[in-house]
Order: C-alpha cells, then sequence, then structure tokens
C-alpha cells in the first residue's frame, strides 16, 4: 500500500533514488550508546531514501536567508516491524541536515512526520529543530474521508512552487488541518496558524489531564482525589470549549 501511496504524490521521476540508509549512519548523527542503539534499531525493518527534491529535480527555488536554509528536501521511508511511538524515532531521522518528509509504516499504518528546522546562529553550519510535526496514524487500506482529502492534499501539484520552505511549510500545513479535521469534523486549510495555536493548547492541557490521571492512581487521600478529579474536569471542559475554535 505504501508504494501505491507514495506514486499518488505525483513527485518527479528524476527525483526518484531509492537508496537504504544504514542504522549505523544515525547511531553517529546522534551520538547514541549501545542501549539507546538498541531502542532505535529494534523496530525498525529498514530506512530508504526515496526521493530528493533538489532545483535539478524539480522546478522549485531554494531559500536561504539569515535564519532559514531550505536548498532541497529529502523524502524518507521507515518501515517498521511493530508498531511503536514515533517521537523519538523521528527525533533522530531528523538529525539528517536539511528538511525532511519522514514516512513511517506498519503493514498498512502510515505516519507523517515533519521538523521545522532554523539555522543554529551559534553554528551557522547547523540546522536547529523548532518543532517536529507528527500525523495520526492513518490506515492505507481503509482510509476516512478525512484521511483521503489530507493525502490527495500534500500531492506535489497541491503543494506551493514559491520555493521549498514554503513547499515544506505547506505540507505542515495540511498535517495541522488534518489534527483538527478530527475534532472538528471538517478538513480546511483556513485559519491555519489560530487552529495551530488552538492544538497546541489542547494537547497541553491533555497531558496534563494525563499527568494528574496518574497522580490519581498514586494518591491515598481522599480529600486529594477529589480535587484532581475536580482539576480534570475542569480542564475537560477547557479542551471542549477550544474544540469549538477548531469549527
Amino acid at each position: 500500500m505504501f508504494d501505491t501511496f507514495i506514486e499518488s504524490l505525483d513527485l518527479p521521476p528524476q527525483s526518484r533514488i531509492e537508496r537504504k540508509l544504514h542504522k549505523k549512519q544515525f547511531y553517529e548523527l546522534s551520538g547514541m550508546n549501545r542501549s539507546a542503539q538498541e531502542r532505535f534499531s529494534r523496530p525498525i525493518e529498514s530506512i530508504t531514501w526515496t526521493h530528493s527534491l533538489q532545483r535539478s529535480t524539480i522546478n522549485i527555488p531554494p531559500l536561504v536567508t539569515e535564519h532559514l536554509e531550505y536548498i532541497e528536501i529529502a523524502y524518507i521511508h521507515v518501515k517498521l516491524r511493530e508498531k511503536t511511538p514515533v517521537n523519538k524515532l523521528s527525533e533522530v531521522i531528523h538529525r539528517i541536515p536539511y528538511p525532511v518528509v519522514l514516512f513511517i509504516t506498519c503493514q498498512d499504518e502510515l505516519c507523517i512526520s515533519l521538523a521545522l528546522k532554523r539555522i543554529n546562529l551559534a553554528d551557522p553550519s547547523r540546522l536547529t529543530v523548532e518543532e517536529y510535526i507528527h500525523s495520526d496514524w492513518i490506515d492505507l487500506r481503509h482510509p476516512t474521508e478525512h484521511d483521503r482529502e489530507f493525502l490527495e492534499s500534500i500531492r506535489t501539484d497541491r503543494l506551493s512552487f514559491e520555493n521549498f520552505y514554503r513547499f515544506y511549510q505547506d505540507i505542515v500545513d495540511r498535517i495541522v488541518a488534518y489534527e483538527a479535521s478530527a475534532l472538528s469534523g471538517e478538513f480546511s486549510l483556513s485559519r491555519t496558524p489560530q487552529r495551530k495555536q488552538t492544538l497546541d493548547r489542547i494537547k497541553a492541557f491533555q497531558e496534563e489531564i494525563d499527568r494528574l490521571k496518574n497522580q490519581i492512581k498514586k494518591e491515598t487521600q481522599f480529600n486529594t482525589r477529589v480535587d484532581l478529579n475536580i482539576s480534570i474536569k475542569k480542564l475537560s471542559d477547557q479542551i471542549d470549549q477550544l474544540k469549538q475554535e477548531l469549527l
């Protein structure tokens, strides 16, 4: 199913490279000890650099400023043996020193990960990740209507050709719209910055709820448990109010 999906993106044939990447390369990029190497390596079946978008392979100009360097974009596919949380794994892959569109698959499920990067002002030869962006897992065999709308929206011809930064940012915007659609019931590219802020607040409140729930499990005092449940209810109410802002 992944092959069908990647073909649907309509990337230029000349950008296709299909180069296998060895896990050892990422050990060196990340300075992993043996234990970290094992945790990174265990769930991964293969890592493939599928496409390289450069000025020579697609008619998009690079963008280089004091803070940004978007001169090429790598499309990379990580195939998993077993489903695993993508955060730590993707952070390692995104250490590649240019923008990466990362596809993580487990059987017929797909997660898309991007990382917004800026030039490290203390060391201009390096890029610093400002933020990681991940989609939810998508079942490619049984996509929902919103899944299909999102996947179609990241086709190459639906993205900006103004420069590589705008091209990459367009994919980020579509992941934000996809996340919002799970809560609003509508896939829309309008009000993306505002929706991103709302989603970030919802995530922060949800993380706090999870923390409080774990605290309740360990708490022996009844009154304290009651207070914690009240706090959870207030946070849940705030999340419900924020969801209305996504409509």
